[in-house]
């Protein structure tokens, strides 16, 4: 990781190493559906993007960004509510009671539906229902950046606030996971010789047909209790066959993380601070990515360098203090939510 020149832009550029200890299975969402009849090869293909390299187009094989940020969301605001003495069974009445609070926490909030599409004419129990959270939100929350900052992983990696209709840039942009092949390596300006140096890691980078050789499907099945879901007499199991491809175990993945120079530069030292507690603290306690985990994939190893700032490291000091701080409003916040949900 690396700290850019101030003097030529507003981001802190911070790099790191992510290696595979385990298969990574992370699929393509599915783009079409098949027609009725048509049969399906059921295979989970590997996410790609495609790059420009030496004058031809050729696809990579990555963990999203979007992956990412959503394990990164998900294990600091677990882990500011534990921190906040937040129970499960709270988290539980505000899972049901209070959606829009919840999916704005854990996933970053919802766009809006029309409530008429949804069958939810105006007097309808369920439209007044969601009527009373939104107005008991506002009256709590009517301030995005008030909100994002009591609850700083919504600041950090950005959020939708539906019942304000607003939007929450994150100050944070997490890239994609990046194979470190030569294709790549040559694009974000890497060297073997840079790795060594700057991450203590050595290998060769090879262009991206040879890690392709290794992306193999691996052939599962799961047994169904029945084809149609119902049990007569007479009925089979209904055995799948289905495929997922894999990035192997032992590939390495170039990581960026940009973080936006706010409140003087004093904004980014605490983001700073957060990101290195993520680093030390959350992600050695749950270090996958993909899916499959209970199948023996997606364990990783993240290694990330953080600047000098004044002439010393950024410490998690800063947001550790910044969390306990504020730990009796956001119990108090949740405790107000869980019990009009419960």
């Amino acid at each position: 990781m690396y700290l850019s020149d101030l003097g030529q832009s507003n981001f802190l550029t911070v790099r790191g190493v992510v290696t595979a200890v385990e298969p990574i299975a992370h699929g393509e969402p599915p783009v079409e559906k098949k027609k009725e009849g048509e049969k399906s090869d059921n295979l989970r293909a590997v996410r790609r993007v495609a790059v420009c390299a030496s004058g031809s187009l050729v696809r990579v094989p990555v963990v999203s960004s979007m992956h990412v940020t959503h394990l990164f969301r998900t294990l600091m605001v677990r882990d500011l509510l534990e921190k906040a003495g937040v129970t499960e069974e709270q988290l539980a009445a505000l899972r049901t009671g209070q959606p829009e609070f919840y999916q704005t926490l854990f996933s970053g909030g919802t766009l809006e539906k029309n409530d008429q599409k949804n069958g939810e004419d105006g007097g309808s129990g369920k439209k007044k229902a969601k009527s009373d959270r939104t107005g008991l939100l506002k009256e709590m929350f009517p301030d995005p950046d008030g909100f994002a900052r009591l609850f700083y992983p919504a600041y950090l990696f950005g959020c939708s606030i539906p019942w304000l209709n607003a939007m929450v840039e994150g100050a944070v942009g997490v890239g994609h996971l990046w194979p470190l092949v030569r294709e790549v390596a040559d694009l974000h300006g890497v060297t073997a010789e840079s790795l060594r140096r700057e991450f203590g890691v050595s290998f060769p980078l090879q262009p991206v047909v040879v890690l392709e050789e290794e992306v193999d499907p691996m052939v599962f099945s799961r047994t169904d209790d029945t084809a149609s879901g119902k049990r007569g007499e007479g009925d089979e199991d209904a055995r799948m066959i289905y495929r997922v491809e894999y990035i192997p175990a032992g590939t390495k993945f170039l990581h960026e993380l940009h973080v936006e120079m706010r409140g003087g530069g004093r904004g980014a030292l605490l983001a700073l601070s957060a990101l290195r507690y993520l680093a030390d603290e959350l992600l050695p306690r749950h270090p996958y990515l993909g899916g499959m985990v209970k199948r023996g994939f997606g364990r990783a190893e993240f290694r990330y360098r953080f600047p000098e700032w004044e002439g010393g490291p950024v410490g998690k000091e800063h947001y550790e203090g910044y969390v306990k701080e504020r730990a009796a409003e956001v119990r108090a916040a949740v405790e107000r939510l869980a019990g009009t949900a419960a």
